[in-house]
């Protein structure tokens, strides 16, 4: 959740000796945000329609709202306390201009800040302000069948070809970070949980599948006078990419048009561990 007032802080699981652990707002790069899981918070549904928020950072703390300052408090069943109950309200579908409820104490989460010892910002609750409002990053998941090779036996012969593609989670970007487990989950439980832009093909995916990519290979038997359309099932979810397990051989014949049988055409594989 990124603070409107103060943008590119987010909120952020924190923690010390004197003060335990609490909800700061700390700055960090957008495209670095899905790769710390101090930035991270698991949204549930509690009582009475209400929203409880878990640290990825820390299990089994939840986001409280009882204090004036935000804490982060542990439970093994967040569900029916009042601290930790939440009402979201946004302005939009895109959820780009949120406030938070605390439905303990009737006020709302806010932003506070002092520059003496250090510079620092954390979350408080208090009457509606301008320092209220928040958007949340919650990328929406979506899939497509990628072509990852076209090829054609013009011969009258058999042929074979290699394929080379990826199974697991890619980045879009070039910055090299590495793909955590809490990223993992993220990933993996959006995805299996589908949505109106997913195909419902990935519930059936391993964990791997949301683990860093990992290199595949396939040999592939070309009939004579065909051409043959390799796909694989490929999720989209923010800056990542995810190659799935799942893929499709579409054969055609190069005099007709007409479809041909793929069935045997998957001679060899292999996936690196």
């Amino acid at each position: 959740m990124e603070s409107l007032l103060h943008r590119g802080e987010w909120w952020s699981s924190r923690k010390n000796l004197v003060y335990g652990r609490w909800v700061g707002v700390d700055g960090l790069s957008e495209r670095d945000v899905y790769y710390h899981d101090w930035t991270q918070f698991k949204v549930m549904s509690c009582d009475g329609g209400k929203i409880c928020f878990e640290s990825m950072k820390y299990k089994d703390y939840y986001i409280d709202g009882e204090s004036e300052n935000v804490g982060l408090t542990h439970s093994n069943f967040p569900i029916d306390k009042a601290w930790a109950q939440w009402t979201v309200e946004c302005e939009d579908e895109k959820l780009s201009k949120c406030r938070f409820l605390s439905a303990s104490v009737g006020r709302y989460m806010a932003v506070n800040f002092a520059t003496i010892p250090v510079k620092s910002k954390w979350a408080i609750t208090g009457p509606y302000c301008s320092s209220s409002h928040f958007r949340i990053l919650s990328p929406v998941p979506t899939d497509y069948m990628a072509s990852l090779l076209v090829t054609e036996n013009q011969s009258y012969l058999d042929q074979q070809k290699e394929i080379t593609f990826y199974v697991g989670v890619t980045k879009s970007t070039t910055h090299t970070r590495t793909i955590h487990a809490g990223l993992s989950v993220e990933i993996g439980c959006s995805m299996a949980r589908g949505g109106p832009f997913l195909s419902g093909e990935w519930k059936t995916e391993t964990t791997k599948t949301f683990e860093a990519s990992r290199e595949t290979k396939y040999v592939i038997n070309l009939p004579p006078q065909t051409r043959i359309n390799f796909q694989q099932l490929t999720g989209v979810y923010g800056p990542f990419k995810i190659g799935s397990r799942k893929f499709v051989i579409k054969c055609t014949l190069l005099r007709t048009g007409a479809p041909c049988s793929s069935e045997s055409m998957l001679a060899t594989y292999s996936m690196a561990k």
